[in-house]
C-alpha cells in the first residue's frame, strides 16, 4: 500500500454531517487523505475506505479527540491534521495548497486555513483568523504538520474533558518554536446558524456546547497548566507563556473504544 499523503482527525457528534465535509475534500484535491471521528454516535450509512470511524462512549469531547489522535498518527502518513470537525467545508483544492505552503516553509511549522464563519450577523462573516503568527497562534484553524511534528506534540492531557485542550496543544508547539501561519489562499468555512446537535448524539441522550458545559472546569485546567508572561508582553492574553506543572497524558490502554464496521 502507497504512502498516504494526509490523515486528518477530530472528535464527532453529528455523523449526518460528513458527507459535505468528505465531498469537499475528495473531489477537488490530488493527494491522498484519510479521516479518523471518534464519537458516541454511529453512522447509519456506508462509509468510504478511508473515512474511519470510532465509537466510543468516553464522556466528553477530549477522550474522543484522543482516541482518534492516536489512531492517526499510527498511519504512516506525510502529514497530520489536527482536524476538522464535522460540520466545515474546505475551499476547492486547499488540502493541495496546505501541502505546498507548508513545504515551503523553512522552519519547522503549522499552517492552518483562513476560517470563514456564517453567523446571523452579515458584517461579522468575513475570515476572523488573519492575524495567525508565532506571537499569536491560537486562532490557527485546522492545522497541517508534518507526521514528526504531529507525533512530539504528544497525547491530550487526561485532565481535560470538552474544551481548551486545542490550547494546551497549541502552547506546547509555540514553546518548542514550532511557526505558526494561517495561508490566505485555502479556506474553511462553518455555517454556525444552522448547527443543531442530535438529541441522541451522547449516551444519555442530552448535550450541551461543549464550550458551556466544560467551561468551569477546562478553563481551570489550562490555567493550571500555563502562565502568561505579562510584563513580556502585556498586550496579549497567552503569549509568551511558561509551563507551569508537566501534563498527565491520556493512556490509550485505560479507553474505551471500537472501530466501526460497515
Amino acid at each position: 500500500m502507497s504512502q498516504i499523503d494526509v490523515v486528518m482527525f477530530h472528535a464527532s457528534i453529528r455523523p449526518h454531517l460528513w458527507e459535505d465535509l468528505y465531498n469537499s475534500i475528495s473531489q477537488t484535491n490530488n493527494c491522498s487523505f484519510k479521516m479518523f471521528f471518534c464519537g458516541p454516535k454511529k453512522p447509519n450509512f456506508k462509509l468510504p475506505s478511508n473515512l474511519i470511524y470510532i465509537y466510543s462512549g468516553e464522556e466528553g469531547v477530549a477522550p474522543c479527540f484522543e482516541i482518534a489522535r492516536w489512531h492517526a498518527i499510527n498511519e504512516k502518513s506525510k502529514y497530520v491534521m489536527l482536524g476538522p470537525t464535522d460540520d466545515v467545508i474546505m475551499s476547492p483544492g486547499s488540502l493541495d495548497e496546505l501541502i505546498e505552503e507548508l513545504e515551503n516553509e523553512k522552519e519547522e511549522s503549522l499552517v492552518g486555513f483562513s476560517f470563514k464563519p456564517t453567523i446571523k450577523n452579515p458584517k461579522r462573516n468575513k475570515v476572523i483568523n488573519e492575524d495567525v503568527s508565532k506571537d499569536a497562534p491560537l486562532g490557527i484553524m485546522f492545522p497541517l504538520m508534518k507526521r514528526e511534528t504531529a507525533i512530539n506534540m504528544g497525547p491530550l492531557d487526561s485532565r481535560f474533558i470538552g474544551v481548551y485542550w486545542d490550547r494546551d496543544l497549541y502552547l506546547r508547539l509555540h514553546t518548542a518554536g514550532i511557526n505558526f501561519k494561517t495561508s490566505k489562499s485555502a479556506e474553511a468555512s462553518e455555517d454556525m446558524t444552522k448547527q443543531k446537535i442530535p438529541a441522541n448524539s451522547r449516551p444519555s441522550n442530552k448535550i450541551k456546547r461543549a464550550s458551556r458545559e466544560w467551561h468551569d472546569h477546562d478553563i481551570k485546567v489550562i490555567n493550571s497548566l500555563w502562565r502568561h508572561d505579562v510584563k513580556a508582553n502585556p498586550s496579549n492574553p497567552y503569549f509568551p507563556a511558561k509551563r507551569l506543572i508537566e501534563p498527565e497524558y491520556f493512556n490509550i490502554n485505560h479507553l474505551s473504544f471500537t472501530e466501526y464496521k460497515n
